[in-house]
């Protein structure tokens, strides 16, 4: 293993700042870091004690490249846009301000696809310590989690960042919700959906008690909010959402599970006929009841139609109902299914007639769920796949190319388990990957090509060929915080271990041809600020 130091300054300019007595404040400073990112074609360090952002890149050599840019104080949040070509850190800034010099809260927006150079930089008026990203990359969203330590907080703010936009007076803006009670528990966007009164995305905020929607395309209008219950507390555990047919304008609808009822809430999309209403579309809600609280959901095309799917894991069951009509139908399922997601885009024999073919997992195994023939031959359904014996906790997807491909996690807390499980679903197979480890970490590629496992605090990993299953295990020199996969300057990707030694650690291999004996070991990644 090849060993490279990050400070390339000469001994000249050491010995002229030594003997001048300017001595730079960082070398006598230990480097802070609780927070840090893969990107695109770097990887970010925040170094809390100089308040800066270190983003470092990859050459042919496996060589580092360093960008050090300021960052603000307090960082309470670090996050990657989905591209991975942006990195936003949220900071308190300094608390309480005495001058008007002191820093103000924001959100710091960097290049994260190699330059590192900072993009935009939105004041807030307030600290807080929460943010959501728009899976489409357009907006950012701010809230708080109860526990920014300020004097006063409204927990049911919202700063809407539109970052296609430069800051100014009302970008930031910031929103209200109407409350009853409740305060923002998750938050999801929505693709476009076809309204009857236009195409619009929209953001959807689940409180502990009720649900509002904001209109992200009309953010001057006031937000639609529904009470779940007017005599108890209703708490909501998720949401799906469903465009309906693509020629229809008045088949768009939410559902909402809660956490305790046996019940789901669907809301279709009316139009608003008051022309003083603050807003120009409003929801009618039905309630569907069931004989146990639904584990998950989701809005599936079958044979008749349109249908929500709900699991009941605890009976065996599913129920799918016709959001036209309410009308329900059982299906017994052969095991306990907990989680479904639909796999008809990345499956090779997708059910003509569109459809759907759904993927169930939980404490009994996977099957798949063939929505083509659910309603009229619902006992036909299901297949289960022999192979997959374990609990299955999480699926975690893998990108294109291998969009076919699902590593199956086990069920226990950090990835724990001694078992995985790689998916193929153009062919239903399943390949089981076996570990020693009590725990394992997974990092999957941007191109789809390596999943890499390793146990944080040890030295030991492996990178297995997701198109060959095969599995390479490596024993580095240090233990192992976190792992990416980024793309190397003049092409070729690379893995980067970090360590959190001393001031910053990392191990650099070429992420094609991982060797032990070709990797470089980058020591002092934070060294003196460099």
């Amino acid at each position: 293993m090849k060993y490279s130091h990050a400070i390339f300054v000469g001994i000249a300019s050491i010995t002229l700042l030594s003997g001048c007595g300017d001595r730079p404040e960082s070398w006598d400073t230990p480097a802070v870091v609780r927070f840090d990112k893969g990107l695109e074609n770097s990887f970010a360090l925040i170094d809390e004690s100089m308040h800066s952002v270190h983003l470092f890149s990859v050459d042919e050599s496996l060589n580092l490249s360093q960008v050090r840019k300021n960052t603000g104080k307090n960082v309470v949040a670090v996050m990657a846009s989905p591209q991975a070509d942006r990195l936003f850190v949220l900071s308190k800034g300094e608390q309480p301000r005495r001058k008007s010099s002191d820093e103000r809260p924001a959100l710091w927006v960097y290049d994260g696809s190699g330059s590192g150079n900072l993009l935009s930089k939105y004041t807030l008026s307030n600290p807080l310590d929460s943010i959501a990203v728009d899976p489409e990359g357009r907006f950012v969203v701010l809230y708080s989690s109860g526990a920014s330590g300020s004097f006063v907080t409204n927990r049911n703010e919202l700063l809407v960042i539109d970052t296609s936009l430069p800051p100014g007076d009302t970008n930031p803006l910031p929103r209200t919700i109407r409350s009853f009670g409740g305060t923002p528990q998750r938050l999801t966007f929505t693709s476009p959906l076809n309204l009857p009164s236009g195409q619009r995305r929209l953001l959807i905020i689940e409180t502990d008690q009720d649900l509002s929607l904001l209109d992200l395309d009309h953010l001057d209008r006031k937000e639609v909010t529904v009470r779940l219950s007017n005599d108890y507390k209703v708490v909501p555990a998720g949401v799906t959402y469903t465009d309906g047919v693509p020629q229809r304008n008045d088949d768009a609808r939410l559902a909402v599970r809660t956490t305790k009822e046996n019940s789901v809430f669907l809301l279709t999309f009316v139009p608003q006929a008051n022309a003083s209403a603050e807003n120009d579309f409003g929801l009618t809600v039905n309630i569907i009841g069931l004989t146990s609280t639904p584990s998950d959901f989701a809005f599936v095309n079958t044979d008749g139609g349109l249908r929500l799917a709900m699991l009941e894991a605890g009976m065996r069951r599913a129920t799918l109902v016709d959001p036209d009509t309410t009308t329900e139908t059982q299906v017994d399922m052969p095991a306990s299914f907990g989680r479904i997601s639909l796999v008809t885009r990345e499956i090779s024999d997708a059910p003509a007639g569109g459809s759907d073919v759904a993927m169930l997992w939980g404490y009994e195994g996977v099957a798949f769920w063939s929505l083509g023939k659910s309603v009229g031959q619902a006992y036909r359904s299901i297949e289960v796949l022999p192979d997959i014996d374990s609990s299955v906790g999480n699926v975690v997807s893998v990108p294109a190319p291998n969009q076919s491909l699902k590593i199956l996690v086990p069920n226990d807390a950090g990835y724990g388990g001694r078992r995985f499980y790689v998916l193929n679903l153009a062919n239903r197979t399943a390949s089981p990957l076996l570990t020693s480890a009590s725990s394992l970490s997974l990092t999957v590629s941007a191109d789809g090509q390596r999943a890499w496992f390793f146990q944080r605090n040890s030295r030991e990993m492996a990178v297995v060929d997701l198109l060959t299953m095969h599995p390479q295990n490596l024993v580095l020199e240090q233990p192992i915080t976190s792992v990416f996969d980024i793309g190397r300057a003049g092409g070729g990707r690379a893995m980067v271990a970090l360590h959190y030694q001393g001031n910053m650690g990392a191990t650099v291999v070429d992420a094609f041809s991982p060797d032990e004996a070709s990797a470089r070991m980058h020591v002092g990644l934070l060294q003196g600020g460099f």
